[in-house]
């Protein structure tokens, strides 16, 4: 269970290549890739507190803390639900840049998020769906758009992007009863994360 969601940055605009594939030994991030992180995230989460940000990332930000985003369906509303309940829990982290799994999406790209490793388990009726997710973000491009107000603003509508690959399926998680049901019935729908982008284009 292994998607992906990567950026481009050539313009305002973030052409994107997308492929399923594992993140293989992921590493810690480098001091660098942790402070240039920090500093774009930080940015984005002011302007999400003051409602600046066409899409609210709450939830996979607070998946980036020490406190994973967790969510309890009840599955007895729905005919023919195959358990009780479906807990999940999900948590992101930021792993290193690695040229080598870059290479799995599009040339010049500049991060990815990714829906990688995933813990199923049931037990007296109740579905566990426990992720680990990766971001994973170009240090060496993003340096220099932090050089000058404007690339800034890029790093910032880059990060947003990627989280929205989070988000959006969180989102469907949360509110969507059709999505609920479904994985209710052990079909877990990955199509809220957007790997064609016909969404998170509009949200940016």
């Amino acid at each position: 269970m292994h998607i992906w969601g990567g950026s481009t940055l050539v313009s305002t605009r973030l052409p994107v290549s997308l492929v399923s594939g594992e993140i293989e030994n992921p590493q810690r991030p480098t001091e660098e890739e942790k402070k240039l992180f920090l500093a774009i995230a930080e940015r984005l989460i002011r302007a999400s507190e003051k409602e600046m940000l066409p899409h609210s990332i709450h939830d996979v930000v607070k998946s980036l803390s020490t406190e994973p985003f967790r969510k309890e369906i009840n599955c007895t509303v729905f005919q023919e639900s195959q358990v009780e309940k479906v807990r999940v829990r999900i948590r992101t982290l930021l792993i290193s840049w690695d040229e080598s799994q870059s290479g799995k999406l599009e040339e010049g790209s500049l991060g990815a998020y990714s829906w990688n490793d995933c813990e199923i388990g049931i037990k007296k009726g109740i579905k566990t769906l426990k992720f680990t997710n990766y971001l994973m973000l170009n240090p060496e491009e993003l340096r220099e758009k932090e050089r000058d107000s404007f690339g800034k603003i890029e790093n910032e509508g880059l990060l947003h992007h990627e989280l929205l690959h989070g988000q959006l399926l969180i989102d469907a998680m949360r509110e969507s009863l059709s999505w609920q049901e479904k994985v209710c019935r052990h079909d877990f729908d990955f199509t809220p994360v957007d790997l064609e982008h016909r969404v998170i284009y509009d949200l940016q």
